[in-house]
């Protein structure tokens, strides 16, 4: 159902406000999610980080053609409705795209063409303080409320794409399938080059000494911030009102934002998911 101010969720003192009479509920029918016919690539990510990583070694780390447009135009968002799923799903392969939905979502096709699908998770105390930040950002949301109530929300699962926990459990159940490849926000922080050799391997590409040194320079978090194909910021006053898209790119932000009771309610969440496996790291 349409609505040209919706109320998304609400806790004591923390609410949404929706203003976008283009955005529907996170429904794979309706956004036609069911009927869209998967071809490779789907690319599922947490970060422009990993799409910049994968489009460079995919283009044979053509730096030039990654400047020349936006990580937007290069990713589209399959479940926004600009460029919409029907324009994804004429363009020509190999295509890069980008969701947040989860597994449970995503076209049906999925399993039946075996795209390559990379899903990136961050650790969810800093997920949260990043979420919240964006959130202030967008012009069509307005949060009602501070750090600990927008928290309070993410635990409960009420914010967008979630719950988190079951988000990462439906990825992480199917890691060891051949075409899916997961991945953590930590991982590329304490050894981008080794993952990034694991990202390579999984997308079947080579990559030499000099070029994995030079994809370490380009995606370093200062040269990512300033970079305009990948910034979003031809989004500021359209999109995005004040503040930075790319903000601080650290692990362990959190303990500047949450208190420690907040902090043990996140640990719960991932305590929750040890006996699959799945552990994270949050400092």
């Amino acid at each position: 159902m349409y609505a040209s101010l919706a109320k998304i969720t609400r806790h004591n003192g923390g609410s949404f406000w929706r203003r976008n009479p283009s955005l529907r509920s996170q429904n794979s029918s309706d956004y036609g999610l069911t009927r869209f016919r998967s071809k490779p690539n789907i690319v599922e990510d947490g970060t422009t980080w990993l799409q910049e990583i994968v489009y460079l070694i995919c283009n044979d780390f053509d730096y030039e053609k990654a400047q020349a447009t936006t990580i937007e135009d290069r990713f589209p968002f399959l479940e926004f409705p600009y460029p919409g799923v029907k324009v994804v799903a004429q363009s020509p392969p190999p295509r890069f795209i980008k969701t947040h939905l989860p597994f449970s979502l995503l076209p049906k096709q999925l399993d039946e063409k075996k795209p390559k699908v990379i899903y990136i998770a961050r650790n969810p105390k800093d997920t949260a303080v990043s979420l919240q930040a964006f959130t202030k950002m967008i012009n069509y949301v307005t949060f009602l409320g501070n750090m600990e109530d927008f928290a309070q929300l993410f635990v409960e699962g009420t914010v967008f794409y979630g719950p988190w926990e079951k988000h990462v459990k439906e990825a992480w159940d199917r890691r060891d399938e051949e075409n899916i490849l997961f991945v953590t926000y930590e991982d590329l922080h304490k050894d981008f080059r080794g993952t990034v050799q694991d990202i390579a391997r999984f997308l079947e590409k080579s990559m030499s000494e000099s070029q994995l040194r030079a994809l370490e320079v380009h995606c370093s978090f200062s040269l990512m911030q300033s970079n305009d194909s990948v910034n979003y910021s031809w989004q500021q006053g359209v999109l995005f009102g004040e503040g930075q898209f790319m903000r601080k790119g650290k692990v362990g932000d959190w303990k500047n934002h949450l208190s420690s009771e907040m902090s043990d309610k996140f640990d719960a969440m991932v305590t929750s998911l040890e006996p699959s496996g799945l552990h994270f790291v949050d400092s």
